[in-house]
């Protein structure tokens, strides 16, 4: 959730998360993510989403996601199976999820600029 879309979006590898802002928006979307699997009964805590986003960052900096190979390669992303799920469990909690519908509705267009 915190890097598969950006680095779509951004077709970087995981240095995007190092760029001004790029990095604040992988932890909103981490945090939106967390607060619903929580209401789900996860043991997740959403004030760690900014530690987790530097790690994945600095752990391997030239490192890519399935969905940037597959914007590359020209095939559709698996948006809705990554984001699509907890933002539809979301609606149900009545949580918002601004960042994180955002980066899945710039993923469908980008797909559909592919098909």
């Amino acid at each position: 959730v915190a890097m598969n879309g950006l680095l779509a979006i951004t077709r970087r590898t995981r240095r995007v998360l190092d760029e001004p802002g790029v990095g604040e928006i992988a932890v909103a979307m981490l945090r939106e993510c967390w607060t619903v699997a929580a209401l789900e009964g996860a043991n997740l805590s959403p004030d760690a989403a900014e530690q987790l986003v530097d790690a994945m960052a600095l752990r391997s900096n030239d490192g890519g996601s399935s969905t940037l190979y597959d914007r590359l390669a020209g095939r559709p992303t698996e948006h809705d199976a990554i984001y699509g799920s907890f933002i539809r469990a979301a609606a149900r909690h009545g949580v918002p999820t601004p960042v994180s519908q955002m980066v899945q509705a710039l993923l469908a267009a980008g797909d559909a600029a592919t098909s």
